[in-house]
């Protein structure tokens, strides 16, 4: 996925781990190393982002269904990548280091889902990727709108693990405060909340007329003008 945030080495390609009977392969890579010299060097702007949209491919790997071992790395991930992305923004260097460890779990957790290549995630970045925006920066921009449209798929223990769950109340509740923080979240990281503000009408216009023969259900999480959903 090429994530400019996540300073690490590993010994072995994420296709080099065995396959198990029940599927539960590829959770750990054989070595893995801190580079804490690249963590300093690394810019906001490339923490907000690559933050945002690994937070994006976890909470993907959530809505997916994923096996327990897969979809507990995912959930905790996402948690650590909400409860620390402002204080690495801001230069935490402790916010820096937890965060860094949580992407990778991220996005190797989404390695492994089974719908990885068809999630809706996927198939509206991709989308984006015929506007010049790469994936990354998609996901980054769509995830309050993907995790309100798919609040009922989201554990509540997300939401628990993000100290936004309140003792007796239903788990959509807390996934609606979920999103809202995922909002402020995103509004700390200076991240826009629309692609047009990155493309113009025109082009997002044409990008549209050109994929006609899209699923309807791809359609309505692309995004257009005021960016909320829309059928065509």
């Amino acid at each position: 996925m090429g994530f400019s945030a996540v300073p690490f080495f590993s010994s072995s390609a994420m296709t080099d781990f065995e396959e198990t009977k029940y599927k539960t392969y590829r959770t750990s890579p054989k070595e893995v190393v801190l580079d804490p010299e690249l963590t300093m060097q690394i810019d906001s702007g490339t923490v907000a982002y690559d933050s945002l949209s690994c937070f994006a491919y976890a909470v993907d790997s959530l809505i997916c269904g994923s096996n327990a071992v897969i979809g507990s790395l995912a959930l905790s991930s996402a948690a650590e990548i909400l409860n620390n992305a402002v204080g690495a923004y801001r230069g935490n260097f402790k916010s820096i280091q937890k965060l860094q460890y949580a992407m990778y779990y991220a996005v190797l957790a989404s390695r492994n889902t089974d719908c990885a290549e068809s999630s809706s995630l996927e198939e509206v970045t991709s989308f984006f990727t015929q506007l010049g925006v790469s994936k990354q920066t998609a996901a980054a921009i769509c995830i309050p709108e993907i995790a309100e449209y798919y609040r009922s798929e989201i554990p509540s223990e997300l939401a628990r693990m993000t100290g936004l769950f309140r003792s007796g109340e239903d788990g959509l509740y807390a996934v609606d405060r979920l999103v809202e923080r995922i909002r402020r979240v995103q509004a700390a990281l200076n991240i826009p909340r629309s692609i047009s503000s990155i493309c113009s009408e025109n082009e997002m216009y044409r990008a549209f007329c050109e994929n006609t023969h899209l699923p309807t259900e791809l359609l309505d999480l692309c995004y257009y003008g005021s960016f909320k959903f829309m059928k065509l």
